[in-house]
């Protein structure tokens, strides 16, 4: 991917309220080309947050359908879904006919293998999604939001959403307690689950951000 200058202060400013629109203006010019990224014949794996129905506390499909696109575009070749999506997730988006046949062959994480962490302070293993290991390419779609137990959530925070319960709970406080008064050992850990596997490219939703009562809502 292409770097900005280190002294560039430009602001990307995109006026089109369609998101398809804005990535195509805004990836190849400021970024360089999806293929960059994504080599033709690749297996290509998207992380979303999309548990949630509240609107501000999960990814919008309408960006993770355009990515998709983008990276068949490319000439990727399987697309997976690390995590399985809610029931009617795909269907909120304006691109949901238009995408339907390449989400009939979307693939979704299913099958876990625990992963050693060598370099891990507090979390030396973890229990993730199996595919999650063998995609060729990991894109990080997370939703920028508030979360009670780590104030913002993103990058970062998302990446629980390859592991299994197990872990998170374990993540949240090692007696298994799923509490979220632990905020510095919960982000210990978070900052070792992100040594298993760094995304090619991250692109964070910004549209809408909830600002309290995460990460479910309502805000």
């Amino acid at each position: 991917m292409a770097d900005l200058p280190d002294d560039s202060e430009e602001i990307i400013s995109i006026t089109s309220a369609d998101p398809m629109e804005n990535l195509y203006k805004v990836m190849e010019p400021y970024f360089g080309p999806i293929a960059d990224v994504v080599k033709s014949g690749e297996t290509v794996g998207l992380l979303t947050n999309s548990p949630w129905v509240h609107p501000g506390f999960y990814t919008h499909p309408d960006i993770v359908l355009c990515m998709m696109k983008l990276c068949k575009d490319a000439g990727a070749g399987k697309i997976v879904c690390y995590k399985p999506v809610r029931d009617d997730y795909w269907q909120e988006s304006q691109y949901y006919k238009q995408m339907k046949p390449i989400l009939e062959e979307v693939i979704y994480g299913d099958e876990r293998v625990v992963v050693e962490i060598p370099d891990g302070k507090i979390l030396k293993s973890a229990e993730v999604f199996k595919i999650f290991m063998e995609t060729d390419r990991f894109i990080n779609i997370p939703v920028a939001k508030h979360h009670n137990g780590t104030i913002y959530s993103g990058v970062l925070k998302g990446l629980m959403g390859v592991s299994s319960r197990d872990t998170n709970r374990y993540m949240h406080s090692p007696d298994g307690e799923y509490t979220y008064a632990k905020e510095e050992y919960l982000a210990g850990c978070i900052a070792d689950l992100n040594l298993i596997r760094k995304p090619n490219l991250c692109i964070v939703d910004a549209g809408l951000c909830a600002i309290s009562n995460g990460p479910r809502g309502p805000g």
